[in-house]
């Protein structure tokens, strides 16, 4: 993904999207033809999948590069297993909520600000990484893991208007916090 670039782009090395909205509007989930769901929705049509079928097994994860730029987004969801691996903290800056992170999923090398439902909102009972990121300038916590475990390695989470990281909930199991600053949060 590279912001600078004009037009949508194709999502190639050469043709990068140009938007992360476009990335993950491109991203569709097809059936294996050997598929339990294959013919066994409401008069016969395949479930859960409305792209047909396709020959292998798809990649167990994705990794989403984003070049610097700025980076509007509307409580972005990332889709199964996808990674979003910026150009450094200073570089590439995420506006906008970045919600239901889950295990398995890399928040890397980026700036994410300006989330009116806070900065990253991680799924209850999950266990994502987040690292080599600034979450800042959000509205509510920076980092709000009800019920869930993430893993936050040389973080630094300032500024927020609410918590700095907060972890509530029964099933909440240690988040793990390793060379993170956070400062300066309206609540710690």
């Amino acid at each position: 993904v590279y912001a600078s670039r004009p037009g949508p782009g194709t999502g190639t090395q050469a043709d990068p999207y140009s938007s992360l909205s476009s990335v993950l509007g491109a991203y569709r989930l097809s059936l294996k033809q050997s598929s339990p769901c294959r013919g066994t929705g409401k008069n016969g049509v395949d479930m859960g999948a409305a792209l047909g079928t396709c020959d292998g097994d798809g990649s167990a994860s994705r990794v989403v590069h984003v070049a610097p730029g700025t980076y509007p987004i509307v409580d972005f969801s990332p889709v199964h297993k996808v990674s979003l691996e910026g150009a450094g903290q200073e570089a590439t800056v995420v506006e906008g909520t970045v919600s239901w992170l889950r295990t398995g999923w890399i928040l890397s090398g980026l700036t994410v600000t300006g989330g009116s439902g806070g900065g990253v909102v991680v799924s209850s009972g999950k266990s994502p990484e987040i690292r080599d990121c600034t979450i800042s300038e959000n509205s509510g916590a920076g980092v709000n893991c009800n019920s869930s475990s993430p893993t936050l390695t040389n973080c630094i989470i300032s500024g927020n208007h609410g918590f700095g990281v907060v972890c509530l909930g029964s099933g909440s199991t240690p988040t793990t916090l390793t060379d993170c600053t956070i400062s300066e949060n309206s609540y710690g």
